[in-house]
């Protein structure tokens, strides 16, 4: 597994910091233990020295209406997408 943070605004709290790991991985969908709440989605996700490695997309897995795990873009299909556009 590897760790990785997103920086988003979680409800009323600006530049919310969320840690985690990727639970799962293929080449156009993670699954991470982040805060998959709203206002996460579009944030930046990183691994601990700072390469962004995808961005969050939404949450997964609710208990009592509270995520369990997020959903993001893998960073190689943002790269390959931005390729493609430029």
């Amino acid at each position: 597994t590897q760790s990785v943070f997103a920086v988003g605004n979680f409800g009323r709290y600006r530049n919310a910091v969320s840690f985690g790991q990727i639970v799962f991985i293929t080449k156009d969908e993670m699954l991470t233990s982040t805060i998959g709440a709203p206002g996460m989605s579009g944030s930046a996700m990183y691994s601990l020295n700072g390469t962004l490695v995808g961005l969050h997309a939404g949450g997964y897995g609710f208990i009592e209406h509270v995520p369990v795990c997020s959903t993001a873009v893998p960073g190689g299909r943002i790269k390959e997408f931005l390729a493609d556009v430029f």
